[in-house]
């Protein structure tokens, strides 16, 4: 866990599930539910209690952690006798642990500082190979959150992020050398978010060959996008032959942390992430949702944990509802849906169908109520019923939703620009303005540069200081000193009326806002200037009776001045008639 988690937006969903059969073989796709745990901390000592519970709920890929200078109290001397070790043994025995967290640092050497020379580092790899030994089989996590400054300290504290990746990686290249590790127990990365551009610094450095995954937490990747901030990610060759774990997600909100757990899942099992680690077991002083309270009890998130552990994790699993943009969808083994996403009508076509909350706890039959962005289903069928098959159990009303730019979000590939107003295949395509100049936006890694976003964004090579993620938007054009404009189109399809909702909140380091135009074809139609402060209330605009073929912008400029321009947009698009007609 990062000291101050950076705050990312979640768009909050409506999940649906049905009970799990007895596990099959790998989807047609070869996808499988990621193996699932939790992060413990018996490395702070044994804390039987617990150790107790977590027999009891069937942990069995727990990640924690050891410390260097108890394991090692001499130098070159390992001991594992230490309560510390002993709590190791005992978990491997049972089959509760997944993983072991190794950090770079020891209280016995330079007071604490991180490894950052050559003699230290070898010592910190002499200490992991030992580790790797004295228990054969065990993955080891090397660092956490590496890309961060959080877990630092000493000269690697300060250190760029392009020298951080470097040290990173001699450490990787280091536990190598000693020829005790294998290399399908290796992880590293260690990141915080889908920092695709530090990662690619670490594999720069030749550690692909060493290790089977680069293991991430990815706290600013809403669910929805997740899978596209690893796909970034993988664009590097080396990912090609590398895994993905996710050894920390959560979040600290008690009501809705089962739906953020529900969604997350579903996304990582459909981006093919190998293992899913909740943050954390058991209760701390971050006020994270916990799998068990101070009391040991279940808590909501941790029911919705451990029947997914028991009835989900490792079964096939395929996407649902992909001809569907706005509904978010997968399916278990053919027994469990987990789908969430724009509200609509929902019908239920089979009677053997139990409605339940993300926690599961029971609804009246078939009552789904209408859904919206912040409830939760869970429908369960008996184990002997019939697999469920989405296209005839259930029946999906109509959605008004025509275009979302949060969710219709791209990230060109190479140097694909997104600058041609004639959209292709997406409801929105986005370019920058500076004067009658068009500057393409291109898909920058993230953590690449100092200020950028820690996750993939759009970036513009004209204007190094603007960012553009799903929600979020740096406008700065001070670098150059001519304002911009962020231009987010969209092609009309077919005659109908629409109805446009824009989003935007100024954050209060612009000094005089930002200015939001709408265009139709080549004429201004309304126009809105928006402060630090305003009321967050959307803005509606209806257009009745547009045309196929009409180019709709919606454009961002600077005010008067352009700095300081920080800001948040998200752009729907709705067929105005079906609006009214599916509204509660």
């Amino acid at each position: 866990m990062i000291a101050k988690r950076l705050k990312s937006s979640l768009v909050c969903a409506w999940v649906l599930a049905l009970a799990a059969a007895p596990m099959t073989a790998a989807s047609a796709n070869g996808l499988t539910a990621p193996e699932l745990g939790a992060v413990s901390q018996f490395q702070a000592g044994a804390q039987y209690k617990r150790l107790d519970r977590v027999r009891a709920l069937a942990q069995s890929s727990l990640r924690d952690g050891l410390r260097w200078h108890e394991i090692e109290q001499q130098d070159g001397l390992y001991r594992f006798d230490h309560r510390s070790g002993r709590y190791v043994s005992d978990l491997i025995e049972e089959g509760m642990l997944g993983s072991l967290t190794l950090h770079p640092s020891s209280n016995r050497r330079n007071n604490g500082a991180t490894a950052a020379d050559p003699e230290q580092t070898k010592a910190f790899a002499d200490y992991v190979a030992a580790v790797a030994q004295q228990f054969p089989g065990l993955r080891l996590e090397i660092g956490n959150e590496f890309n961060s400054s959080s877990f630092l300290s000493g000269p690697a504290k300060d250190l760029s992020v392009p020298d951080r990746a470097r040290l990173h990686a001699a450490h990787i290249l280091a536990i190598a050398e000693t020829g005790a590790v294998a290399q399908d127990r290796l992880l590293a990365g260690a990141a915080h978010s889908v920092a695709a551009g530090y990662i690619w610094a670490v594999l720069d450095q030749g550690v692909a060959d060493h290790i089977s995954a680069i293991a991430l937490h990815p706290y600013t990747s809403p669910a929805e996008v997740l899978p596209a901030h690893l796909e970034v990610l993988r664009r590097h060759p080396a990912m090609q032959k590398l895994a993905i774990e996710i050894t920390e997600f959560g979040i600290a909100d008690d009501r809705n942390a089962p739906d953020h757990f529900w969604r997350n899942y579903c996304k990582m099992a459909l981006a093919n992430v190998r293992r899913a680690v909740w943050y954390p077991f058991d209760a701390r002083r971050d006020q994270y949702s916990a799998v068990i309270d101070r009391q040991l009890n279940l808590t909501p998130v941790g029911r919705a944990i451990t029947f997914a552990q028991t009835k989900l994790a490792g079964r096939k699993v395929e996407e649902s509802f992909a001809n569907q943009p706005y509904l978010h969808g997968c399916l278990f083994d053919d027994r469990t849906l987990v789908f969430w996403g724009e509200p609509r009508e929902i019908r239920l076509n089979r009677p053997d169908i139990q409605v339940r909350h993300g926690h599961l706890r029971q609804l009246p039959s078939g009552d789904l109520s209408r859904p919206t962005e912040t409830t939760v289903r869970i429908l369960t069928v008996p184990e002997d019923a019939a697999p469920l098959v989405p296209g005839r159990d259930l029946s999906l009303g109509d959605s008004p939703l025509v275009a979302d730019s949060y969710v219709d979000f791209h990230y060109p590939i190479d140097d694909e620009a997104l600058s041609d107003p004639t959209p292709r295949d997406h409801p929105f395509t986005r370019w920058l303005q500076r004067g009658p100049s068009v500057l393409p936006l291109i898909t920058c890694p993230g953590q690449d540069r100092p200020k950028a976003p820690w996750r993939p964004y759009l970036c513009a090579k004209n204007a190094p200081a603007f960012t553009l993620t799903e929600k979020d938007v740096t406008l700065i054009g001070a670098a150059v000193g001519t304002p911009l404009t962020l231009v987010m189109a969209h092609r009309v399809s077919h005659p109908r009326d629409l109805r446009l909702e824009v989003d935007i909140a100024v954050r209060r380091a612009s000094r005089d806002g930002l200015q939001v135009q709408l265009w139709k074809n080549d004429q201004e139609i309304a126009q809105r200037h928006v402060l630090y402060g305003m009321v967050e209330e959307p803005w509606i605009v209806t257009l009745p009776g547009v045309s196929a073929g009409d180019l709709l912008q919606i454009r961002l400029a600077n005010g008067p001045t352009d700095t300081g321009d920080f800001g948040s947009v998200r752009v729907r698009i709705f067929d105005e008639n079906l609006f009214y007609s599916s509204a509660p």
